[in-house]
């Protein structure tokens, strides 16, 4: 007879721990879920080229003769690079003599 007590108290408890595992798993898959998606691709810059010459320097101050006629004065900063002669290289200004 305290067998029988002992199984069934037992089998209460394991019913009870299922009941109580199954409502956390229900709970847990209704939670809302969101998806984020991102564009991975290249970037793109629209950039503009111009061609000139240079027709006199001093410090990182140019003034340059554009194609159209037009006289420009350009400040080139420390950072400039320019591609002379299909050659991507560091903008440098010396002033030669």
């Amino acid at each position: 007879m305290k067998s029988h007590w002992v199984t069934t108290k037992l089998a209460n408890k394991l019913l009870t721990a299922g009941f109580v595992c199954a409502a956390f798993a229900i709970a847990a898959m209704a939670q809302e879920t969101s998806k984020t998606t991102e564009k991975h691709g290249p970037a793109s810059k629209q950039v503009q080229v111009e061609h000139g010459e240079v027709v006199y320097v001093t410090g990182n101050d140019l003034v340059v003769k554009m194609d159209s006629g037009e006289v420009r004065h350009v400040t080139v900063p420390d950072s400039a690079r320019a591609t002379v002669d299909g050659n991507n290289s560091v903008f440098t200004i010396s002033n030669r003599v």
